[in-house]
């Protein structure tokens, strides 16, 4: 991660609660079942979420 990225992501501050986070993981979880996803596409998808959230600081 280049020093650009890092002062981005140092900006970013949580915003949402506990509550929130895991309604969203359980939707997450449930199109990710919905559409088969295996453990393989799973860490594929993670790996593309989290270089588009590094590289905009945002999703």
């Amino acid at each position: 991660m280049d020093e650009h990225t890092k002062e981005k992501l140092t900006d970013v501050v949580k915003v949402q609660s506990k509550d929130v986070e895991d309604q969203v993981t359980g939707m997450i979880l449930d199109l990710l079942e919905q559409k088969g996803f295996t453990f393989a596409n799973f860490e594929s998808v993670v790996a593309r979420v989290k270089s588009q959230y590094q590289n905009n600081a945002t999703i």
